[in-house]
């Protein structure tokens, strides 16, 4: 059960920036600018951002819980 715990919070933060977040800039940004470029740089702009908490995330837990042992 603690590693669904584990997955659950980096899941939501996947699901929220690649894929909702892309949703939303595809229906605002696109139309205001009307050039392909704002389509372009979604992706970019969503993959910094899912790295930026992701990043963010792994601080937490590493403080929260110490190094992540994997004994495999």
């Amino acid at each position: 059960m603690e590693a669904v715990a584990g997955i659950f919070l980096p899941s939501i933060i996947w699901n929220f920036f690649q894929q909702l977040y892309r949703v939303i800039w595809l229906l605002t940004a696109a139309p205001a600018f009307q050039d392909v470029r704002a389509v372009i740089f979604c992706y970019p702009l969503t993959w910094t951002f899912t790295s930026v908490l992701y990043i963010i995330y792994f601080m937490y837990y590493k403080k929260k819980h110490g190094f992540i042992n994997s004994n495999i």
